[in-house]
């Protein structure tokens, strides 16, 4: 077992996880060495070995430096004679840590393990880092962001706010962790209009998988859109998973939607980010019954944008258009969208049909008790 599955099965303290043996890393440096990499391009098991090389090196140094500027007594340890700098050792900082000092040697020394999530939460707590540090040491120690121990403040990055208006006329939208709506710009209207859902329901998942309008613009609404969204979500608790937004939202979405319980259950895919791209149908040719329907398709290049700040989860994701459908479009899509006027019709007419047979059922049940039925009423004439 390797990675990060292995690293939560770990539970004998003061081990680091093994991510591979050390054939494997002589051989991946052998390749190195050799001709695996051209430049800065790395690739295969050789470029795989060196960037996990170069990450246990930066921590080792940084490591070393956070160490280094906390003194005894901000932990509250006495001074010790002959210090002449009076801070941490590695002696110290296991002892802070509950861990083994043959465990942060071994990290300070840049051996490219991956260390337990619990170290790495020890380790920036005894170091005192800040949310920033704290960050960089989940990615450089464990392969992830930290996860969340409580949900963090929904609000939009001022970044994401400005790139959300000048991504214009690219349908764009900023959403929080749980994928709820915080703000779309004009092409997203006029392509999609997240917005135009029930409050409690404007959420960039539950419109694909509740709007029936999702299924007209999505060219493969469930391979495209449905199982990408639903991976988001999967990659979102992951990564936050005592956000109570998240598995909440859901919950809820299997609740209303078959098709995302379906898919839920049944597909197993993580998307941290969008697909590489989708075919959509432009506003006011969004009927799938139309004639010539694929010449209508478009295909844009989708992008997600993460905020770099540790107080927000907020998220840009960008539907990059080709050059002749980047333009501001005459109608919205959902109001000229015939499918979707056609299907109301006949929904309304089920409807009709439905009262119809309701009230029929409803005169015969009269007659039966007694009342005069439409065939016995006395003729008025």
């Amino acid at each position: 077992m390797s990675g990060l599955a292995g690293a939560y099965q770990n539970g004998e303290r003061g081990r680091l996880v093994p991510e591979n043996t050390d054939a494997r890393y002589a051989a991946a440096g052998r390749a190195v060495a050799g001709s695996a990499f051209t430049g800065n391009a790395f690739t295969g098991n050789a470029g795989a070995w060196y960037r996990r090389r170069m990450a246990a090196d930066l921590l080792a140094r940084l490591l070393r430096e956070w160490r280094g500027r906390i003194t005894l007594a901000q932990v509250g340890l006495p001074e010790r004679r002959g210090s002449r700098t009076g801070t941490l050792t590695q002696e110290d900082l296991a002892h802070l840590t509950g861990y083994s000092v043959r465990a942060i040697s071994a990290l300070e020394q840049g051996v490219p393990h991956r260390a337990t999530p619990e170290l790495v939460d020890a380790l920036a707590a005894a170091l005192r880092l800040s949310p920033d540090e704290r960050h960089t040491l989940w990615y450089l120690a464990a392969g992830m962001p930290p996860p969340a121990s409580a949900p963090l403040p929904a609000g939009i990055d001022p970044g994401l706010a400005r790139l959300v208006e000048v991504t214009d006329p690219h349908p764009a939208f900023v959403a929080d962790a749980a994928r709820r709506i915080l703000a779309q710009n004009q092409a997203a209207a006029d392509w999609f209009n997240l917005l135009d859902m029930p409050e409690d329901q404007r959420n960039a998942t539950y419109w694909v998988f509740l709007s029936p309008h999702a299924r007209h613009v999505f060219v493969h609404w469930e391979t495209e859109a449905a199982q990408v969204s639903l991976g988001i979500m999967r990659s979102q608790l992951v990564r936050w998973p005592h956000d109570e937004r998240i598995s909440s939202a859901v919950s809820r979405l299997c609740e209303l939607s078959p098709d995302a319980r379906r898919l839920w259950h049944t597909s197993g895919a993580i998307a941290p980010y969008p697909g590489p791209g989708l075919t959509m149908r432009p506003p006011g040719h969004t009927d799938p019954a139309q004639a010539d329907d694929e010449k209508y398709h478009v295909r844009a290049t989708a992008v997600r944008v993460v905020s770099v700040r540790p107080d927000t989860d907020a998220g840009l994701s960008v539907f990059l258009l080709p050059a002749e459908h980047a333009r501001r479009y005459p109608v919205s899509s959902r109001q000229a969208c015939a499918a979707c006027d056609r299907e109301a019709r006949l929904a309304s007419a089920s409807s009709r049909t439905s009262t119809g047979r309701t009230m029929g059922s409803h005169s015969y049940a009269a007659g039966a008790a007694g009342s005069l039925s439409p065939a016995r009423q006395p003729c008025c004439r």
